[in-house]
Formats: structure tokens, sequence, C-alpha cells
């Protein structure tokens, strides 16, 4: 079975802020929530566009198509037909990055009449983090698999990923966490993905521990295995 990409696409200026990669818990995260609220972004001055922070609704599907087919290596890229079901079967761990739209639209670019999307991250539940694991949801799995964290091409080097990124595992954390009582012992326990040796920097100084070199093999490169535990956020 053909695995499916996990990973991210940065800005390069990313890589000026890595701290070296460390094991074990990292450092608990000071963020500051957003969804719908209007947050700067990271780069922005009076006249950059506020970035929102929302759910995937089906018109979002063939915008985010097209973020992620841009983004990837054509056999590292998630299908449309991926995508679909991840927005279909988990559409509650599915969230998009927008800004402000500056003209009316009807929707088929993938927007809403208030918003366009310019990144997003999706991810599936499991009981296994395996290969098997990328094309499925298990309602009851207590691991959240991350699939993609992208942006758009034309919107990095704004901090986009970060607050994507921070404000998701703490959205995780209110909601979903097995530590919430109101998850009825079928919360989740951890967030794991895969990465690019140049990314682990990044998700590091987001709140994820490299665990090892994965032994799931996809293409030449080496890819790791993190994990963020929800008692560290």
């Amino acid at each position: 079975m053909k695995m499916a990409r996990i990973g991210c696409v940065l800005s390069p200026l990313c890589s000026l802020a890595f701290r070296p990669v460390t094991y074990g818990a990292p450092k608990r995260l000071q963020i500051n929530l957003f969804s719908t609220n209007h947050l700067r972004t990271a780069a922005g001055d009076g006249n950059s566009p506020s970035l929102g922070f929302r759910r995937v609704v089906a018109g979002d599907l063939d915008r985010c198509y097209e973020i992620e087919e841009a983004s990837y290596p054509a056999d590292e890229a998630a299908t449309r037909e991926n995508l679909l079901f991840r927005s279909t079967v988990a559409s509650e761990y599915f969230w998009c990055a927008t800004i402000p739209r500056k003209s009316p639209c009807d929707g088929r670019d993938g927007s809403t009449a208030d918003d366009t999307v310019v990144g997003f991250i999706c991810s599936t539940r499991c009981s296994e983090f395996e290969e098997e694991s990328m094309s499925t949801h298990d309602d009851s799995g207590r691991i959240l698999c991350v699939h993609s964290v992208v942006v758009d091409e034309k919107h990095r080097r704004q901090g986009i990923a970060t607050h994507m990124v921070q404000n998701y595992l703490k959205h995780i954390a209110l909601v979903h966490s097995s530590l919430n009582a109101h998850t009825d012992n079928s919360g989740i326990d951890r967030v794991q993905l895969l990465a690019k040796s140049h990314l682990l920097g990044f998700y590091v100084n987001n709140g994820f521990s490299v665990i090892r070199p994965s032994p799931i093999v996809h293409g030449k490169e080496t890819w790791f295995e993190l994990e963020v535990r929800q008692e560290w956020l």
C-alpha cells in the first residue's frame, strides 16, 4: 500500500529559528488561541491581511488540493480523493488557515463568501501509527495522525505554519484530549507525524519530540517519527 505523505511545506526562513533537535518532553507551549477571530500574521504590518483558523467546509476541497498539489512532489502529495476522505470522515481534524476576501466569489475557487484558504492541517485517528493508518480513520483511535501541514506558496514567510500548528495542538488538547472528562475515555492521547530532517527543528520548536527514524519507507530520504503528548501542552 502506498504511504500517504505526512509532513510540512514551510518557508526557508523557518530554519533561521531552529533550535537543536532534542529528545524527551519539550517545553510547555504558551499559545493564544484563534479560530474565526483574526490574528495579524507574524510578518504583517498595518496593511497585511488578518489570519483566521476554521474547520474545513465542502467548498474548500478544490482549493486545498490546489495548495497540496503545488507544494509536494507527485509521489508525496495527497490525492484529491485522500483529501475528500479526510474532510468527510474526519472533518473535526481538518482545519484551514484563511484570510479575508477582497471581492465577492461564488465559492468555486475554494473560498467562502468571506474568506479564502491559504493553508491547512488535516489528520485522522488511529490505534497504531503505521503505514496502514495513513489511509484510514478510526473514530476511537487514541493517536491523531497528522497527514498534511501546508501553506500556499504566496503566503509563506509570514508565520502562518507556526500559527496553524500551535493553535491546532491547543484545540486538540482542549476539545479532544483523553485528559478531558467529557471525552468519556475515548479522547486522543498523542499527536504523531512523520517529517524529513530539515523540518525537525520547526516541529520541536512547536511542541513535538523526535522519537526515532521511522521504519516506514517512502522514497529515498529518511523520515522521522515525532509526537506530542497531551500532558505536554
